[in-house]
């Protein structure tokens, strides 16, 4: 306000010249305002560049997964809600009804892109994206994959008498130079790979992040095994038969939102069609498209939780279920006997979870050496963790992934030269594996590196492997 008064004329006294400072404060605020949108808007220009060439240079696969992406298409969004004359749902409406008309505006003798009609009539067809905000960051998606995302924007800057009545000079489509300059960052892009599930897309009406998507393809049976519920329009498993097709390496889970049924999307499908499709198909491979509600951090996805909440499904439920599945995988396996409750007089069973951060070589040599130098290898050079389960079984330790119970790697104690912490680190720990047999000369030492969730499962953890070999080694 003190740069805005000082722009302004001294006021000696009387309506007048009160009426004309408001006017000069009102005027000196709007170029303020119109100072600092434009600079947002070149702000957002060479951010969306920065974020291309970030892309551009790794040179690999763009999944779902990708951080760079999200950051790219919400950057992308930024753009195209800033500097309008509505709010942004009546924008996002109006964007919408410009993109669909595309086809049928004259460009003269040009030809309209075919790869951008398709794009187009793809998020037409998708019935379980219901806003046109949510229609728009699909069509994003849509053109990401199929290298048209600098067309779309380009044919919407040629149509600038509509882009004028919707955006003002601070924006970067309604300035010449800054529309420019997206066009040809957006561009580089048909360099990339993107390599999206599409499919995805029933929550893109809430945000860009998405849930974990799976297909499967189940072989023909009776019976998938899945008791299911439909609320709000999407289909919710309840619960899975244990041995059934649907249970087979743990591929879906109580929570998981039934996306796809051959071929058919179910958000907002009858019951007695969902019902009908699997006595047609009775006969034939199961197709089935699920939306996972933990991802393979054991995060729940945050806009499923209201829904499960309804129905009496909560995080910790669902990871209790997951984890005692898991054990019974392992029994059925003969790693347990069948129905054995682990407890703790037992001599040696338990499970825990952990997140397993990697392995490295180490070096034969004094067993604190061999544990302080993998541990600390590892956590200086991370890799790629995951989520596992620890089974601690009679003759051996197991260690499966979380998400798809798959098991990793397994060791018999007599293979396990040591285990134990640093006293540094305390949440961290590992065990070193002999490679060879015990006797021979050129054997190598791997070391398995994980992190608990807090230093008591870490203490249980080494205690068990403690009781399985009787030579844990605790480094205070």
């Amino acid at each position: 306000m003190h740069l805005i008064n000082s722009l302004c004329p001294v006021i000696i006294c009387g309506g007048k010249e009160v009426q004309q400072r408001d006017r000069c404060i009102a005027a000196s605020r709007k170029v303020v305002e119109m100072s600092f949108g434009h600079m947002h808007g070149q702000r957002n220009a060479l951010r969306i560049g920065a974020i291309v060439r970030s892309l551009y240079t790794k040179q690999e696969d763009i999944t779902d997964c990708s951080e760079t992406l999200l950051k790219l298409c919400a950057c992308l969004e930024s753009i195209f809600f800033f500097g309008t004359y509505e709010l942004p749902e009546r924008t996002a409406d109006l964007l919408w009804e410009c993109i669909c008309c595309l086809p049928v505006f004259s460009y003269g003798k040009t030809k309209f892109p075919a790869s951008v009609e398709s794009c187009i009539k793809f998020v037409l067809d998708c019935k379980d994206v219901q806003t046109h905000r949510g229609r728009l960051r699909l069509l994003i998606r849509c053109a990401l994959q199929r290298q048209v995302l600098h067309t779309i924007v380009e044919l919407l800057v040629r149509r600038s008498e509509i882009l004028k009545s919707m955006y003002d000079s601070t924006s970067v489509l309604g300035d010449q130079i800054l529309s420019e300059i997206l066009i040809a960052s957006l561009a580089v892009l048909k360099q990339c790979n993107f390599r999206l599930v599409l499919k995805n897309s029933a929550f893109l009406d809430q945000q860009w992040n998405l849930p974990l998507y799976k297909t499967y393809e189940l072989v023909p049976c009776n019976r998938i095994g899945l008791d299911i519920r439909f609320s709000k329009g999407y289909v919710i498993v309840m619960k899975v038969e244990p041995g059934s097709v649907a249970d087979e390496d743990l591929r879906i889970e109580p929570g998981d939102f039934i996306d796809e049924l051959f071929g058919n999307k179910t958000f907002n499908m009858a019951k007695t069609t969902f019902f009908q499709l699997l006595m047609d198909y009775r006969r034939q491979p199961v197709c089935i498209g699920i939306m996972k509600c933990l991802d393979n951090e054991d995060k729940l996805y945050a806009p499923m939780k209201p829904i499960l909440s309804s129905l009496k499904l909560s995080k910790d439920k669902l990871l209790q279920r997951r984890l005692e599945r898991l054990e019974e995988i392992a029994a059925e396996e003969g790693a347990l006997p069948v129905d054995r409750q682990c407890t703790s007089m037992d001599s040696c069973c338990g499970r825990i979870s952990a997140t397993y951060r990697g392995s490295t070589r180490v070096e034969d040599s004094k067993s604190e050496e061999q544990l302080g130098s993998g541990i600390t290898r590892i956590l200086l050079s991370p890799m790629d963790s995951r989520r596992v389960v620890i089974s601690l079984l009679p003759t051996k330790v197991m260690v499966r992934t979380v998400d798809t119970g798959e098991a990793l790697f397994e060791h018999g104690f007599p293979q396990i030269a040591c285990c134990g912490r640093r006293a540094d680190s305390r949440q961290n720990f590992a065990y070193v594996v002999r490679s060879n047999n015990s006797g021979s000369a050129d054997s190598t030492f791997t070391c398995h590196v994980f992190a608990a969730k807090d230093e008591r499962e870490t203490s249980f953890i080494l205690e068990l492997f403690g009781r399985g070999f009787h030579r844990t080694l605790w480094l205070a």
